[in-house]
């Protein structure tokens, strides 16, 4: 395949692409569905045959006939055993309806006998340890090994180990699951004699490697890309042998007619069971069912039942679940009084499903919120798997491994596991140099690929309002992410680490973080709490920081750590499209990439402070402007001769106004700290900054000229050594993810350390 793009993809961009192949599909609409059951356990096994009563509604009623069957009212099965009831009502009764059930039960005997001889004739018999057993009650379980089969062309059965097992008809007579007898039980004297050996069907898969697509390898040669794909189901007719060694064993499981116990129990209707497939061992197509049930129609969504679709809207009330795999439908929902039994409209099967061991797909949105993405499938034999993706957009469980990107959306999964390569050489699936460092080798796992559902947290962007913003947001991008480095930007290199104080620290201790030439080096202790600044000491050159003398560490816990970071700033002169930046000047630190970041430095220019507008006001108008608002007054400051003095360090970015309350005296108001100190025309005033304990300016007292009057004001604005900085940052209307968040922003100079 060769593929032409408008335009360079971006980083963690992928190029879908999709096909399909050919299968076989079958109506089976003509099919007659098994009738509506109900399918319980009593809460008691060992039931004894002949005692089993069931009465429910004005009268109903139905019993056992002692061979497993019940009849009267309604019909069905008990297993004696388990006690497990299979019974089919007439007409479909009222949803919760309760049947009333009771029956005479008794603990059932367990008997294991480890690696038992055969009789000469090749069968066994085992002698139990209770007589008068009870009929009906009697089963059989074994170990056996399924001999060696194969064709031409591939293995058909390994070796395995089974479990058969047999039970009495309530005749004295052992069958099989199938029917076939195998065996006899002599109920009086309490012994069972069978075969150990015999034959049953097994499925089989078989797959074959499909090509799905081309690509070219390092040396430009065209590489086939191939899927490991289900192509046939089959059955075999495998023989069955009893273990000749130690290996073996019978377990015995029966009732004897000695003792046995009352009991009563309340089966509830809040579902029944139909088969919409019976004698048929075909999956069903998703979407394809729809049959009805008592004046209703159902249909299927997703393995979901509906009934009552309205055709307007196509919502429907959910009335079961459907298993495509064995074609069982559950009911939950049905209209009581109608006919117990089911018709097909439509019903879509295929033998061989359309399987696949690795799916690759994209979300319909992105981005995705982390850890959302849940992915659900059906292997070939029926078994559900499911799965979600860890925060960190990881895919992996026993059975699927993959990624998610929760940026883009795209996700890809395998289907399967790693496992030991070593005893798996035979297997069509390996291959020598898909072997691993350790061993492993991934073994496929074929899921039908119309059962592969998942579903996920979208995020979505509203446009801002540009009157809320204060710019428009058409020039921002709808997922907020823009670039913060461009090609002649300046950008900091730099890296933080924590060097740990041993505990006990003593007055005029020093210790050496391990790199030179810092940026920054402050202490902190186990809270994260900053120590002030005299007690300690740094000389950033040698990357040592040494505690004061004396040394007193109240209200803080040890041990102490020494918080320090190199940097390097340059400017950018090439930025990749996959995030590699080129710099002006080589770096001047070793970095190690765990604890290194790249931030981008504004470039602000010379800073100093100043003061500006100085202008005199007649009165005062309760409008902070830079102009005079009315007259001037008839006195005046000279700042020609005497200028406010102001510093970098305690100058602060205020409008001020100097109105004096007398001949001589005046008080200081600043528009956003208020009224903050008062003066006179006699002394030099220079208001104190709390923050820094420098004057926030210096008004000379030589300034002041003569005539000032009660109301009149002096007005100027101080600019500090800054740079407007507007911080926007949105969040999301949601449930907090964080119970603290924060960013720091440095002002520097253009010292390179």
């Amino acid at each position: 395949m060769i593929l032409t793009l408008g335009a360079l993809p971006d980083v963690g961009s992928a190029i879908l692409f999709s096909w399909g192949t050919a299968v076989s599909y079958f109506n089976r609409s003509a099919l007659v569905p098994s009738a509506p059951r109900l399918k319980a356990s009593l809460p008691d096994g060992g039931l004894t045959p002949s005692t089993l009563a069931l009465t429910w509604g004005s009268g109903q009623a139905a019993s056992d006939n002692g061979l497993g069957q019940i009849t009267g009212d309604a019909s069905g099965t008990v297993n004696y055993v388990t006690g497990a009831i299979d019974l089919a009502l007439p007409t479909l009764p009222s949803g919760g309806e309760e049947i009333a059930v009771a029956y005479q039960f008794g603990d059932p005997n367990l008997e294991r006998f480890d690696y038992p001889v055969r009789d000469g004739n090749g069968s066994i018999t085992l002698a139990l340890a209770q007589t008068n057993l009870t009929p009906g009650m009697v089963q059989l379980r074994f170990n056996a090994f399924y001999e060696e089969v194969q064709s031409d062309t591939e293995l058909v059965i390994e070796k395995n180990d089974p479990i058969i097992t047999l039970h009495d008809d309530g005749n004295g007579k052992l069958l099989n699951t199938e029917g076939t007898e195998l065996g006899t039980v002599n109920y009086v004297a309490g012994t069972v004699n069978f075969v150990p050996d015999g034959q049953s069907g097994v499925p089989q898969t078989r797959y074959e490697w499909r090509t799905i697509g081309t690509s070219l390898d390092a040396e430009g040669n065209t590489v086939a890309r191939q899927r490991w794909t289900l192509v046939e189901i089959y059955y075999v007719q495998a023989p069955y042998l009893f273990p000749t060694d130690d290996s073996g064993w019978v377990e015995v499981q029966y009732r004897s007619n000695n003792a046995s116990t009352g009991g009563t129990a309340t089966l509830t209707l809040a579902a029944l069971t139909l088969d919409l497939t019976p004698r048929i061992g075909e999956a069903i197509l998703a979407g394809s069912v729809r049959f009805t049930l008592g004046g209703s129609t159902y249909v299927d969504k997703q393995g979901l039942l509906y009934r009552a679709i309205d055709p307007a809207t196509g919502a429907g009330e959910q009335a079961g679940t459907l298993d495509y795999a064995n074609g069982v439908a559950s009911v939950t929902v049905w209209t009581p009084g109608q006919a117990n039994s089911a018709a097909l409209v439509s019903l879509v099967t295929s033998m061989v499903a359309q399987s696949v061991d690795e799916v690759t797909f994209r979300t319909p949105g992105a981005p995705l919120a982390p850890g959302s993405l849940y992915l659900s499938a059906s292997t070939v034999d029926g078994r559900r798997i499911e799965t979600t993706a860890n925060g960190d957009g990881t895919i992996s469980n026993a059975d699927m491994s993959g990624l998610v990107d929760y940026q883009t959306g795209i996700s890809t999964v395998r289907f399967g596991r790693l496992i030991t390569a070593a005893g798996h050489e035979g297997e069509p699936w390996y291959d020598a140099e898909q072997v691993d460092a350790n061993g492993k080798i991934w073994r496929p796992l074929s899921v039908v690929a119309d059962t592969i559902r998942f579903n996920c947290v979208v995020y979505s962007y509203l446009p801002l309002d540009a009157d809320l913003i204060g710019l428009d947001p058409v020039r921002l991008p709808s997922d907020g992410r823009v670039p913060f480095l461009r090609k002649g930007n300046i950008a900091v290199v730099h890296s933080t680490q924590r060097s740990a104080f041993a505990m006990g620290v003593v007055a005029g201790q020093s210790l050496n973080v391990g790199r030179e030439r810092l940026a920054h080096l402050h202490l902190e202790d186990k809270d994260g709490k900053q120590l002030a600044q005299p007690l300690y000491t740094t000389d950033l050159d040698a990357g040592i920081v040494t505690l004061a003398n004396p040394l007193d560490l109240t209200g803080y816990a040890e041990p102490l750590y020494a918080v320090h970071r190199i940097e390097d700033m340059s400017l950018v002169t090439d930025v990749d499209i996959s995030g590699r930046l080129t710099l002006a000047r080589p770096l001047s630190h070793a970095y190690q990439a765990a604890d290194t970041l790249v931030s981008s430095a504004l470039i602000i220019g010379d800073l100093w402070a100043r003061y500006a507008n100085l202008f005199d006001q007649k009165v005062w108008t309760n409008k902070w402007e830079d102009y005079l608002i009315g007259d001037p007054c008839t006195a005046q400051y000279n700042d020609t001769d005497f200028p406010i003095l102001v510093t970098n360090r305690a100058c602060l970015q205020e409008r001020w106004m100097i109105q004096f309350t007398s001949a001589t005296n005046f008080i200081l108001v600043g528009e956003h700290v208020g009224q903050i100190a008062v003066g006179d025309v006699n002394s030099d005033f220079a208001p104190t900054n709390p923050n820094n304990g420098q004057p926030y300016f210096v008004l000379d007292h030589r300034g002041w000229g003569a005539g000032w009057a009660t109301g009149n004001l002096l007005r100027f604005n101080t600019i500090a050594a800054n740079y407007p900085l507007w911080f926007i940052r949105t969040v999301l209307q949601s449930v907090a993810a964080l119970d603290s968040d924060q960013f720091e922003v440095q002002l520097r100079g253009n010292v390179n350390r």
